[in-house]
């Protein structure tokens, strides 16, 4: 597994139920849509995130996988601020 860092570490953290495609990614974050956008692939190539489309809109969902490591993620930046 590859550590996450960067924009898709970013990504990883600010996926919700309200903030799941995107453009409200992007807007969260305060990063470029096409850098979103070529994070969000590669964090659904290596599995940690899936698609769903409900008519123009894609959609992401984190899968097992993602979860685990956004919950990692999430004790590791917790550690950061001790």
């Amino acid at each position: 597994m590859k550590f996450i860092r960067g924009i898709p570490m970013e990504i990883m953290l600010a996926i919700d139920e309200r903030t799941n495609y995107a453009l409200k990614i992007s807007k969260r974050i305060g990063s470029t849509i096409s850098s979103i956008l070529k994070s969000l692939k590669e964090l659904i190539e290596q599995g940690y995130l899936i698609r769903k489309e409900s008519g123009r809109i894609v959609y992401l969902e984190l899968t097992k996988k993602g979860n685990r490591a956004r919950d990692a993620l999430l004790i590791l930046k917790g550690l950061d601020h001790e």
